[in-house]
């Protein structure tokens, strides 16, 4: 099956109505439900993880790509620092997850050697990764930016606001400093911790 597949239908639905592309819906589901029982009969291993990407177009058109993914043992260390200018909230991109991603390729290219990078926008606040949302522990409390600092609602991030694991609170780039905990969040690997090893770099 599909991890959260109800919640990443809906988002897809709502970003379709946003830029007024055609969506059908039932043809979606049925589409990944071929390649699932497709992925399934071709390598008889019920433990095999793949990540799935669909792509919708504007006429309605439909195209997925998988590739295997490992889930075993913990995530690989990487490293993130914060981007070196804000992001518009104003944006519309931001809110949606779509394939013009110029702005975090910018991000991603202006900060050589790392593997993430912490955007914040016009007022100070942080707002995601370029490929993940993001938690901190700040007061005692887990919390993630609300949606309306500029950033993408990722299944997970909601997921985990419906079971009462984080909160919602704006994060200024300020509080990083004082931040006990950091952590980035997708759907694909979860949750993966970081841990403060300098003014603007962080490990995760």
């Amino acid at each position: 099956g599909y991890a959260l597949l109800e919640q990443h239908v809906e988002r897809l639905s709502r970003s379709a109505d946003y830029f007024d592309f055609s969506l059908d819906v039932a043809a979606v589901l049925r589409r990944l439900e071929e390649v699932a029982e497709n992925r399934s009969l071709e390598t008889r291993r019920l433990t095999d993880a793949y990540r799935v990407r669909l792509l919708a177009a504007r006429d309605g058109a439909i195209s997925l790509q998988t590739a295997p993914i490992s889930l075993e043992g913990a995530p690989e260390p990487r490293s993130v620092c914060l981007a070196p200018m804000p992001v518009d909230s104003s944006d519309p991109f931001l809110y949606h997850k779509t394939t013009n991603r110029a702005l975090y390729e910018k991000m991603q290219a202006a900060c050589p050697g790392f593997d993430d990078v912490i955007l914040w926008n016009e007022r100070g606040e942080i707002t995601e990764s370029c490929i993940a949302n993001v938690v901190v522990e700040l007061d005692g409390e887990r919390v993630t930016p609300p949606v309306s600092c500029g950033l993408l609602a990722g299944t997970y991030r909601e997921w985990m606001l419906q079971q009462g694991l984080i909160g919602e609170k704006v994060v200024l780039k300020d509080d990083l400093p004082r931040c006990t905990g950091l952590w980035l969040v997708n759907s694909v690997r979860g949750v993966v911790g970081a841990k403060r090893v300098g003014d603007n770099v962080y490990t995760v």
